[in-house]
């Protein structure tokens, strides 16, 4: 393959810690575990167009490529929820943040809904941050903001595994 296709950009080197938060709303104890990390989730980028024959792709990536142009706002609104999380962590603000859970929850349900990536290896790695980000949800949902924290991690990690395979595609 001639040029990268980056269906899913890296994940930000921003994050948030998130400390204090409590489901009531108020600053938790002094003798709380260390805050947890979140990592901003993968953004998400318009792919390359592919090469067609009769407008389908003659290749993988392009097979890619098309399947993505068909989910990429799936995509974008997991990046935004991620991203209003981050901010509502940042902020404090549990309210905003149980209500930016619950749509991230939707969010990932829809992109499980969705037709599958054509390569085996992509659709696995995006099956396994939907999970993540499903689990997240519902442990935010719950009040439980560390384990929120580290599956919204593993989420963008596994995006960012679905880089390296598209990358690498013929």
């Amino acid at each position: 393959m001639t040029s990268v296709l980056r269906l899913f950009a890296p994940i930000a080197a921003v994050s948030v810690l998130v400390t204090g938060c409590s489901s009531s709303g108020g600053s938790s104890p002094a003798s709380t575990p260390p805050p947890a990390v979140v990592s901003t989730a993968p953004a998400t980028t318009a792919p390359t167009a592919p090469s067609a024959v009769g407008g389908q792709p003659t290749d993988a990536s392009g097979r890619v490529a098309q399947w993505y142009a068909g989910v990429a706002g799936l995509f974008a609104a997991i990046q935004v929820d991620t991203e209003h999380i981050k901010t509502d962590a940042t902020k404090q603000d549990v309210q905003s943040l149980q209500a930016h859970c619950a749509n991230l929850r939707t969010d990932a349900a829809n992109v499980q809904g969705a037709p599958a990536a054509p390569d085996k290896r992509i659709a696995a790695a995006v099956a396994t941050a939907m999970r993540a980000y499903a689990s997240a949800a519902q442990s935010c949902l719950q009040g439980d903001y560390p384990t929120t924290a580290t599956q919204i991690n593993k989420g963008g990690a596994a995006l960012e595994a679905a880089n390296g395979i598209m990358n690498n595609l013929p």
